[in-house]
């Protein structure tokens, strides 16, 4: 079976959820108040950064302008760290999975001991594993095929480990092979992917932190320099060559955030 038959086909405005209720992870759609409050946190602080750079209202608020756009990119962190947390839930519950076939017991027990086991590592009930575990385990107790809950769910899901169990699991009910060694095989493989993702997102992380204390330096530079010297920085403001000279220094400070972003942004 082919990964693609679990992709979602994109529309030109896909549903956030499905007729059940249950999430399409790669959309996310922002209330009004959100996307207020998050283009006037932007518009703050780039009027701030604009004022820094021409001691200039007007052009501080063209600056601020450019805050419309960030909801957009807003969205796209919500959906990445939403899609990481059910990443890492999904560990979880494999490992209890593996633990109870380990056990001897069947997969469809095997699914509902883990939902057990997660509600207590999971106290909210809105945990989004727990939603998907509860509506397989539902769809099991219906006695409707466990594959099928699973290639919904992956397909809801679009990750890559659940598309990987959700694949061997469905072949391998197709095949009538050891399903239980197979599924008990598959989850420890899968787990100790998920492992090492985590070790290299952590050695990341600190990366980044480093990265973002680097580029506020300049602002902190600029900032100290227009309210501790005076008149000195006077002509960077008052004359065309040092607008020319500012203008340039925001241009490739902005280009070294996006290039440093671009580098950093390493998907694992």
């Amino acid at each position: 079976m082919k990964k693609e038959k679990f992709k979602i086909t994109k529309k030109d405005k896909a549903p956030v959820v499905n007729e059940l209720g249950l999430p399409f992870y790669d959309e996310y759609e922002m209330s009004k108040k959100e996307k207020v409050g998050y283009s006037l946190l932007a518009g703050m602080i780039l009027f701030l950064i604009g004022y820094l750079f021409y001691m200039n209202p007007i052009i501080s608020l063209g600056f601020s302008l450019l805050g419309l756009f960030f909801p957009k990119i807003r969205r796209k962190q919500i959906i990445a760290q939403r899609k990481d947390n059910l990443t890492n839930q999904f560990k979880f519950a494999l490992a209890s999975i593996s633990s109870s076939l380990s056990a001897g017991k069947s997969v469809e027990n095997a699914f509902r001991s883990s939902l057990d086991d997660l509600k207590l590592l999971f106290p909210d009930d809105n945990t989004d594993i727990l939603r998907e575990l509860k509506w397989i385990v539902a769809k099991v107790d219906l006695n409707e095929p466990l594959e099928q809950a699973l290639q919904d769910f992956a397909q809801r899901a679009n990750i890559e480990e659940i598309f990987s169990f959700a694949e061997v699991f469905t072949t391998c009910k197709r095949t009538g092979g050891n399903l239980v060694e197979v599924v008990r095989k598959t989850t420890v493989v899968i787990q100790e992917k998920l492992e090492i993702k985590n070790e290299i997102k952590i050695t990341l992380a600190a990366k980044k932190m480093e990265q973002k204390g680097i580029v506020i330096v300049p602002f902190f530079i600029i900032g100290y320099l227009a309210l501790a010297t005076g008149d000195f920085m006077t002509p960077m403001y008052n004359t065309l060559q040092g607008r020319i000279v500012m203008t340039v220094g925001w241009v490739v400070i902005a280009v070294i955030i996006y290039v440093s972003d671009r580098i950093m942004d390493i998907r694992v």
